[in-house]
């Protein structure tokens, strides 16, 4: 099968049923639509290729712990998560999961960031 959206033949596997039927688009670009969709709805505007760039020019790393995520992944706990300011829902870069959670829990807060560090370092010496 082909895909209407990459135009690459993959397998039935590959595309989403519906109604006992695969659909037109893969599931990889299905996944894509849906998370620019996403961004979108929510004020970011943000295109695929935008984020596909700044995950190679980040060479596939978290931005702050560095570990593999992955560009197109069924999962969130690996996947490339888009990270942007809050106030003005600028795109800032690409982070794994783990730490995107732990910026929004801590409110993108410069202060709170700095005291859970001190607060670390107290305990290292």
């Amino acid at each position: 099968m082909n895909c209407t959206t990459c135009h690459v033949d993959k397998l039935e596997g590959d595309f989403y049923l519906d109604r006992a039927r695969p659909r037109l688009r893969c599931k990889s670009c299905t996944r894509r639509v849906i998370r620019v969709a996403h961004w979108r709805s929510r004020g970011i505007n943000v295109s695929w290729q935008e984020f596909e760039t700044q995950y190679n020019l980040q060479g596939g790393l978290c931005g702050i712990c560095q570990i593999k995520v992955k560009l197109d992944s069924e999962y969130k706990t690996d996947s490339a998560v888009l990270d942007h300011d809050h106030e003005t829902m600028r795109f800032r870069g690409i982070l794994c999961n783990n730490c995107n959670r732990a910026l929004g829990l801590l409110s993108d807060n410069l202060v709170s960031l700095k005291a859970a560090v001190a607060y670390l370092q107290k305990d290292t010496n």
